[in-house]
């Protein structure tokens, strides 16, 4: 290979890829000592080769080093923020052809490397210039398989409660590195989510079944909890039944609360659960999302039904609170 020989390779590293202290769940793909001709792959082949390696040999390189400085400033009672960043040893990096992705973001719009002066607490500045820049914020990014599998594994980044991100960021995230593709794909073939083009999109019954679900069972921080219990069986320190026996009156419990959250329609018809999201525009109370004669058409109708008549059609899942009618006539349509 043609990094083998280079100054910084150190065949005798050993990076944190070689400590299996803590390995369960593990899967690696590596070089083996099979002698091949890479002239007989295709470009796609040559292509995945080539990451492979890159990636192995990159654990025998040194440490990507930097100095980064930020600058806080204050202006006319606001407070500026100017960001710097040197590599003083680029290390693992070399075994790679693109720039520093992390260094681009750091610099801004204008890209680019940033030397800032040396500078310490209290010295003055002086404001040459200034420019306002008018931008509008952007929705976060629709998740990709890949990004969707890293927010798996770092849930607690998507949680605002601070000890429910301390107990989420201290487990595995939800699921584990064997499995959390399988629940993708589980998601998908069920469908709930949907590929389009390198995205994955929700769908309508996905939407739905989130809408009609109480908080505290699509709360990731249940899965934290389980997490940990199944750890303290797997370690000895908790007891199997025990843990079944929670599981057991926690379904009860729920299933209890979603019988008396039903609402009846006429005819005597039980409709879906109160939804905990959507609220009737008129009194304030839980929407619930009812099928209509039409078939594989639906319709939402408050749950304060009769004291309150208030209706809407089914927008993709969600009520349209824009065509909201005083009456349950949207069942008929």
């Amino acid at each position: 290979m043609p990094w083998s020989g280079h100054r910084a390779f150190d065949r005798a590293s050993k990076s944190k890829t070689w400590n299996d202290e803590k390995i369960t769940a593990h899967h690696g793909i590596v070089p083996t000592m099979q002698k091949g001709n890479k002239d007989g792959l295709n470009e796609r082949e040559r292509n995945i080769y080539e990451l492979i390696v890159r990636a192995y040999l990159a654990q025998f390189y040194p440490l990507h080093e930097f100095m980064q400085t930020t600058v806080g400033v204050e202006i006319a009672g606001e407070t500026f923020a100017a960001t710097g960043k040197v590599v003083t040893r680029n290390g693992w990096r070399d075994v790679y052809d693109q720039g520093d992705d992390d260094a681009d973001k750091n610099q801004g719009e204008d890209g680019g490397s940033q030397n800032l002066p040396a500078m310490k607490q209290g010295d003055e500045v002086a404001c040459i210039d200034a420019t306002r820049r008018d931008a509008k914020t952007k929705p976060p990014a629709r998740f990709t398989e890949g990004t969707l599998i890293r927010a798996m594994e770092n849930i607690h980044k998507f949680v605002s409660d601070p000890e429910h991100k301390n107990m989420l960021r201290d487990g595995d995230g939800i699921g584990t590195s064997a499995t959390r593709a399988s629940i993708i794909s589980e998601l998908k073939r069920r469908e709930f989510l949907a590929v389009k083009g390198k995205q994955i999109v929700s769908k309508t019954l996905g939407r739905s079944m989130i809408d009609a679900l109480p908080e505290v069972v699509k709360s990731p921080v249940l899965t934290a909890l389980y997490e940990r219990m199944l750890k303290g069986i797997e370690q000895g320190t908790a007891e199997l039944l025990a843990f079944v026996a929670k599981q057991e009156a926690f379904i009860r419990d729920q299933v209890a609360k979603a019988n008396s959250g039903a609402v009846t329609i006429a005819g005597g018809k039980e409709a879906a659960p109160v939804s905990s999201l959507h609220k009737c525009m008129a009194c304030g109370s839980g929407l619930s999302r009812r099928p209509s004669r039409k078939k594989g058409q639906f319709w939402w109708g408050c749950s304060n039904f009769p004291t309150c008549k208030q209706t809407y059609p089914d927008l993709k899942g969600r009520p349209d609170y824009s065509k909201g009618r005083n009456g349950p006539a949207a069942a008929a349509e």
